[in-house]
């Protein structure tokens, strides 16, 4: 059975583990979000950093990227598009809500990468590195849409209810008419876990309740952390947040995944550029269209797993939009992943906020 190895924002795949652990998080009963409904959009864009030095080439002029967030290290964009991240009411009687996650990334057209753009030796950088992420197709386009259902009653605050998500990948197909799929749901009451690869009959697998502790999902994660009362999410801070539960992994040993995810917050905010389409949402909180930010660092708590952080940055602001706010947005996000043959960075994939609908 073939693994997932989608890269998307909510997996927390390949991340390096703290070392030690920090007190419980305690979670603030004063929602982030205001209203019955909020949608951030963000810019998704996948990069590929050069290993060589590309500035006497003429092909790649235009399109290296330098980032002073990581210490002006060129990259090439391979691939772009968007994610839609919804949050809203499920059932009003109950107190539940809906958090969705849409994205779509479609990769540049081969051509872009040839040997003859890339100059031989960053070529075969190249070509060694999307095979170690196992990369096979350009020109084509990945979605992931996941739906997670929780409650928001004091005493279950945040307790997931049901999670469902779904992927298809073209980009680490064999061929580009035959995508790599899975589609699952578990549902948190009945403890039952249905999951089908590739378009082949479901599988389902029921635990006991001594199997699935309480917890959090992990689709949650961003929200959860959002949400953090001021004592927990200030400069300086560090916590862990145990049990959350991670159902795509799960599918592929057939047992409950949980981790430990730890949390710090840098001891000083953050001055972060903004997108040009993101700024009209900023009036009297942006300076010079930069916005004050958290610093945050998440990991993952495991032995097992090696690789690089997951960096969020939450704004410190409320941002406007339609006469609400939101309290501690997520404005950008970015997943690396190392070659730890080579021990660099080769990839990584950045969410950056574009737009914000609160109704």
């Amino acid at each position: 059975m073939k693994k997932i190895l989608w890269l998307s924002l909510s997996l927390i795949i390949a991340i390096f583990s703290f070392a030690c652990a920090a007190p419980a998080a305690y979670i603030d009963l004063v929602k982030p979000w205001h209203g019955v409904y909020e949608k951030a959009t963000y810019d998704v864009s996948f990069y590929y950093y050069l290993k060589n030095d590309q500035t006497a080439n003429a092909n790649l002029k235009d399109k290296i990227i330098l980032d002073p967030l990581e210490n002006n290290a060129p990259k090439i964009k391979i691939a772009s598009g968007t994610m839609d991240y919804i949050i809203e009411q499920d059932d009003e009687t109950k107190n539940t809500w809906k958090l969705s996650t849409n994205l779509s990334m479609t990769y540049l057209p081969k051509e872009d990468f040839s040997e003859a753009v890339l100059g031989k030796e960053e070529y075969n950088n190249f070509v060694g590195a999307k095979a170690y992420l196992g990369i096979k197709n350009f020109g084509v386009t990945d979605t992931m849409s996941s739906t997670v259902v929780f409650n928001m009653n004091s005493d279950k605050l945040f307790r997931p209810i049901s999670v469902s998500k779904s992927f298809n990948e073209l980009s680490k197909a064999e061929n580009t008419t035959d995508p790599i799929t899975l589609d699952y749901s578990f549902d948190y009451t009945s403890r039952k876990l249905t999951y089908s690869y590739n378009g082949e009959s479901q599988k389902t697998n029921s635990y006991k309740a001594k199997e699935i502790k309480s917890g959090y999902d992990n689709e949650q994660l961003f929200l959860f952390v959002r949400a953090l009362d001021k004592e927990s999410f200030a400069t300086g801070s560090s916590l862990s947040i145990n049990n959350v539960y991670n159902w795509t992994d799960a599918t592929a040993i057939e047992e409950p995944t949980a981790y430990t995810i730890n949390m710090s917050v840098d001891e000083k905010l953050k001055s972060l550029p903004v997108s040009e389409s993101f700024l009209p949402q900023l009036e009297g909180v942006a300076t010079d269209s930069k916005l004050s930010v958290y610093d945050v660092t998440l990991s993952k708590s495991s032995t097992n797993q090696s690789g690089s952080p997951l960096k969020v940055w939450y704004s410190k602001m409320g941002i406007s939009a339609d006469g609400l706010f939101a309290d501690k947005l997520m404005i950008k996000a970015v997943q690396e992943t190392k070659d730890v043959s080579q021990v660099r960075r080769v990839f990584s994939i950045s969410y950056d906020i574009a737009a914000l609908e609160i109704r």
